[in-house]
């Protein structure tokens, strides 16, 4: 029937006519009708949205680092991850020396194994492992100091001057030096990691002499040159090589001794009524004196060994 009416109403509109009047029956089903079409048209304003993964919040995740520090030497190490199970993640680190996460993503609670290499340093080094926007600190222990002095010996010349002895070691590693001699000086007393050690030495005026630098419980020697020419440069003369005493004894005439800088020499008598008073002993030139008793018996002749010359006494009797 409301089909009817409905081409009633349509024809009446193309031949210009005015449009009928409703039946009963079309107004009592229009409101009918409009009720379905309104609920759909709020059904269409009011949408909603339905996430279908899991909230940002509920996907947090908690690291927790090796139970202790890693040692020297590395290894494999595992950072273990807690999330719920639905909860995706990524690893990743910014130290060099942590590598082949292992894995580097996954889902939910898991460990992550990695490659920690060998501390070169004899310092304590961090680095870390991120989880999405976690970070745990990853410690990896000191690898132990070792030293080592080079050259274990060296020789400096007489004259002294600047030595300098090399310190091979960790980078962070501490070290100390010192000297016990008085004529050397420890220019730079301390360091960290490899370096080297200067020692100021004085001029030597005497025989060779030798002392130990001590660095970090690692010894090297140090000796130096006798200012003493060998035997074989040494060269003797005294003047004059004899003299005659009265019987009264006395004083004699001074003995000069001529011998090159640094050529030692000793003066002794080889008799008992000859005694040497000073000039026992000495280096390069220098002067003997000497003592001669009195003789109350007959004409005598003594001796001094003087620069390992001979000098005779000749002494008139009483």
């Amino acid at each position: 029937m409301m089909l009817l009416e409905d081409q009633a109403v349509a024809q009446a509109r193309r031949s210009g006519l005015g449009l009928p009047p409703r039946s009963p029956a079309r107004r009592i089903l229009a409101p009918l009708l409009a009720l379905p079409l309104a609920v759909a048209a709020v059904a269409c304003e009011s949408t909603s949205s339905t996430s279908i993964g899991p909230s940002p919040v509920k996907c947090q995740v908690s690291l927790a680092p090796p139970p202790s520090s890693i040692d020297a030497g590395g290894g494999k190490v595992a950072v273990t991850v807690s999330t719920q199970p639905e909860c995706s993640w990524t690893a990743s680190s910014g130290a060099g020396w942590i590598t082949g996460l292992a894995p580097s993503s996954g889902q939910g609670s898991g460990q992550i194994e990695f490659q920690a290499a060998a501390n070169p340093a004899g310092a304590v080094r961090q680095g870390d492992v991120a989880v999405n926007d976690q970070h745990v600190s990853i410690q990896q222990n000191a690898a132990p100091c070792r030293f080592q002095v080079t050259p274990a010996t060296q020789t400096v010349e007489a004259t002294g001057g600047i030595v300098t002895f090399a310190v091979n070691t960790l980078v962070g590693c501490n070290w100390q030096a010192s000297v016990a001699a008085g004529w050397v000086a420890v220019t730079n007393t301390s360091g960290t990691g490899s370096g080297n050690v200067s020692l100021r030495v004085d001029a030597n005026g005497g025989p060779a002499r030798s002392t130990s630098l001590l660095v970090a419980g690692q010894r090297a020697t140090l000796t130096q040159s006798s200012s003493v020419p060998p035997l074989s440069r040494c060269t003797y003369s005294i003047n004059p090589t004899k003299q005659s005493i009265d019987s009264d004894g006395g004083a004699g005439t001074p003995v000069a001794v001529s011998a090159p800088t640094g050529c030692g020499w000793t003066a002794t008598s080889n008799d008992s009524w000859i005694t040497v008073t000073s000039g026992s002993a000495g280096s390069g030139n220098g002067t003997v004196r000497f003592n001669v008793a009195s003789n109350s018996g007959k004409k005598r002749t003594g001796t001094l060994t003087v620069a390992s010359r001979t000098f005779t006494v000749d002494q008139d009797k009483d």
